[in-house]
């Protein structure tokens, strides 16, 4: 809710980094929609989501994790405001969380659950040096989000994750990316495409401009 199209989220999100200097909020933080459930091979439904807020709700100071639909609504939290904390987690719903991209620009430490779902830039990260990747299980979860808020190291991985995003996702990067995408599945094409009769051409002026610099 309440997101820009991506150049404008960007610089805002590049700001908020600049507004929230460390130290941060030492906390890790989440909000999201109860999604991701799945069946268990003993047959329980279960979500990947869910043991994260309910750790949370269970007493542990350094979790600031809740769900903002279906389970106890919270008030929705701006990307923006997402930048004062130290550590931000990102775990996949029903297929990704569309949130990585964002998060990375926050200049925080983010503790990745990775999806066989990908968006296109992923392949591009490494795991302990732009971000510090969790396990489904979250087995592991106590021990990452410790030294996630009390190595000096964090901040390190933060800021490759940081430099990632600022230097990697612009606007022309992702046009980029979507114009080598699409010129290679026309490439596929074993039929010719036609517009239908009185098709418009639609140009984003923006988005040429952007282009520009490819």
């Amino acid at each position: 809710a309440g997101i820009a199209p991506w150049g404008s989220q960007r610089d805002r999100l590049l700001a908020a980094a600049r507004r929230f200097p460390p130290p941060r909020v030492q906390q890790l933080f989440w909000r999201g929609s109860d999604n991701g459930k799945y069946v268990t091979p003993e047959g329980a439904v279960s979500g990947k989501r869910r043991g994260l807020v309910e750790r949370g709700a269970g007493g542990d100071a350094r979790l600031n994790c809740a769900f903002t639909k279906s389970t106890a609504p919270v008030t929705q939290v701006p990307l923006e405001d997402h930048c004062r904390y130290a550590a931000l987690a990102n775990l996949p719903g029903e297929t990704y969380s569309a949130r990585l991209k964002y998060l990375l620009l926050c200049n925080s430490t983010i503790l990745h659950m990775e999806s066989e779902y990908k968006e296109f830039f992923e392949a591009l990260l490494v795991p302990n040096k732009h971000f510090l990747p969790l396990n489904s299980s979250l087995h592991d979860l106590d021990h990452k989000v410790e030294w996630a808020l009390r190595s000096r190291d964090a901040q390190t991985i933060a800021a490759h994750g940081f430099q990632f995003a600022r230097e990697c996702l612009r606007t022309a990067d992702v046009l980029a990316y979507m114009r080598a995408t699409l010129s290679l599945y026309a490439s596929a094409l074993t039929f010719k495409v036609e517009p239908v009769a009185g098709a418009l051409r639609i140009r984003s002026h923006a988005a040429i401009e952007a282009a520009r610099d490819l």
